[in-house]
């Protein structure tokens, strides 16, 4: 550890920082554009500038020379430095922007010569609200500009890959996307082209950018230069809500920001979490949303008694159907068939469904796909396939048995818990049409669904509280950020509300049942079956499945809501036998 003294504050910070990160760490905000913490240090931007001092040592003596108040002489360097790349040493002595003229004048210098070409288009900007840039401007720059001429003109909207847009004019030459693509996704595709004010970013000759994980690029600009061509121009951060959750596209969990607008889901984006995937996210799970929004299961549907089509009936109704008709079946005749996407709750009170029913024939549908990745991405595309298992909902190793029972027509009834029993089984819809009864807890519409006897509309993770096992075994908890139907986001103080949403009366467009889906959360669904059944698991809320989960489940000891928090808790994974590697990693 060394000693620091930041704008007459003295601090011990790590000895192996720099000044920006010594600051950083201690609250003092230093202003920056190239600087990032995964990436390598250029120092090209040039705002984080700062005065830089070290006690002046007596030759003879090897100690600091004292002034006349007994306090070390400062030997401050000629010229100012750049805070990102100098290495901190013991006894440094820093001046920031907010203890120095020289630096607040240097800073203003920086930004009236990068908004000399960059063009004051923020109103139309998408990185208008959340732009480092703009923020700056109004803290550290200059009131006005001099520059009374043309600006120089660059290329505007060029589309370098599937997901991005570029316009060359608003880019700052920080080169944090090209360094991305270098050193963190393994994929060079973007370099610097021209000289001068005539230089901007752009593809390698033949090549564009679509490696998995380009859509961070845009995360890093500290401007608007790199768009989303997926989000582009749909709304503005201050019309959103942002709420923490976690994605759902695969097995690794990444910590997520869901943002909602008239109670749709328009981006997702990555939130920091240094235990699961850092700064950042891939792009299938940035645009893994509109499922969400869209072809939802609304409302409870039912067949009557002599087949038919499904039609819509009461929630109470379909209930009842469901508990009538599995009174009637043999344990032994009766498959569950749980899910990697649903909640660890979810999955918790299916296994218990299963076992009041004796039912042994319970396992999940594995979806690997591909293989993992040298970042991110898992092969496993479901989110809580860990969780399953532990919680005793199957780990998808006897999922081949139970769908040759199903397929031979050795069980009457099955039981799907937010899966389509078409994808990755080799079960067909003629299949699941030979089933007698066919039961379906669904989020959206599917080949399942359409072959259903009764459908019971499940919430999404991201219309509900609950929380995911990610492989490596760390538990995550995500809220709801889009409201289910009879419920209000302005009477549940727990969701975070949008400036629309504050503002909101009955006669917004925002404000009505239009855009919400008639649906609950699967737990719920069961434990109302359960009363029904004559043997009721007594849950009102979902913090009591947690707290039962946490008391019967081994793995799950002292785990809660609380103890989560924002970053999760890992918890302890059985290991493979013979190779004690933790089941899942």
């Amino acid at each position: 550890m060394a000693k620091i003294t930041i704008d007459g504050q003295t601090f011990e910070v790590d000895d192996k920082s720099t000044i920006l990160q010594a600051a950083g760490a201690n609250g003092v905000a230093i202003p920056h554009f190239c600087y990032h913490p995964t990436l390598s240090i250029p120092a090209n931007c040039r705002m984080c500038l700062v005065e830089v001092g070290t006690p002046k040592m007596d030759p003879a003596t090897k100690q600091p020379v004292l002034d006349a108040d007994g306090k070390p002489t400062i030997a401050w360097m000629p010229k100012l430095q750049t805070s990102c790349s100098s290495p901190i040493s013991d006894g440094m002595v820093v001046k920031t922007q907010m203890s120095s003229k020289l630096v607040a004048d240097a800073q203003k210098g920086v930004l009236e010569f990068i908004l000399i070409n960059h063009p004051l288009d923020c109103p139309i900007c998408d990185q208008a609200g959340e732009c480092p840039l703009q923020n700056y401007t109004y803290e550290y720059g200059p009131g006005a500009t001099r520059f009374d001429y043309d600006k120089v003109h660059k290329p505007k909207r060029v589309v370098l890959g599937p997901n991005v847009v570029f316009d060359a004019e608003r880019c700052i030459n920080c080169t944090r996307c090209i360094r991305f693509c270098d050193e963190i996704a393994k994929s060079p595709q973007l370099t610097v082209v021209n000289r001068g004010d005539k230089n901007y970013i752009a593809t390698f000759p033949g090549e564009e950018l679509d490696n998995a994980y380009s859509m961070n690029v845009i995360d890093l600009c500290p401007v608007g230069a790199l768009t989303s061509r997926d989000y582009r121009f749909r709304a503005r951060v201050w019309e959103m809500s942002a709420t923490p959750s976690v994605c759902s596209g695969c097995a690794r969990g990444c910590n997520t920001n869901v943002w909602v607008r008239d109670n749709q889901i328009m981006r997702l984006t990555p939130r920091q979490n240094d235990q699961v995937n850092g700064y950042y996210m891939c792009d299938a799970g940035r645009l893994d949303y509109n499922w969400v929004n869209a072809e939802r299961v609304d409302g409870a549907f039912a067949r009557g008694d002599g087949g038919g089509v499904l039609e819509p009936v009461s929630y109470e109704t379909a209930l009842g159907i469901v508990a009538n008709r599995l009174r009637g079946v043999a344990a032994d005749r009766i498959a569950f068939v749980s899910s990697g996407h649903a909640t660890n709750e979810s999955l918790f009170a299916f296994a218990k469904m299963a076992g009041t029913l004796g039912v042994e024939l319970l396992d999940l549908v594995p979806h690997e796909r591909g293989e993992d990745d040298h970042l991110l991405l898992r092969a496993d595309k479901t989110p809580n396939r860990t969780g399953a298992m532990l919680m005793g909902a199957g780990d998808g190793s006897q999922i081949g048995a139970l769908i040759e029972r199903i397929r031979s027509g050795a069980v009457e009834a099955v039981v799907v818990l937010e899966d389509d029993l078409t994808v990755d089984t080799g079960l067909t819809e003629a299949d699941l049409a030979r089933i007698p009864f066919l039961v379906v807890m669904a989020t959206n519409t599917s080949a399942t669904v359409t072959a259903a006897s009764v459908v019971l509309p499940a919430a999404t993770f991201a219309e509900q509280t609950g929380s995911f096992t990610n492989f490596d075994g760390v538990v995550q908890k995500f809220r709801p950020a889009v409201m289910l139907k009879g419920l209000s986001r302005q009477l549940n103080p727990d969701l975070v509300m949008s400036r629309l949403d504050r503002h909101a009366t009955v006669w917004d467009s925002w404000q009505n049942e239009d855009k919400k889906t008639d649906a609950r959360p699967s737990w719920q669904m069961l434990a109302d079956l359960s009363v029904l059944l004559g043997k009721p698991f007594g849950y009102n809320r979902v913090k009591q499945v947690m707290d039962e989960i946490a008391g019967s489940v081994a793995a799950f000891s002292g785990v809660s809501y609380k103890a989560i928090g924002d970053i999760g808790m890992k918890v302890p994974l059985p290991t493979t036998a013979g190779t004690g590697e933790p089941v899942g990693a």
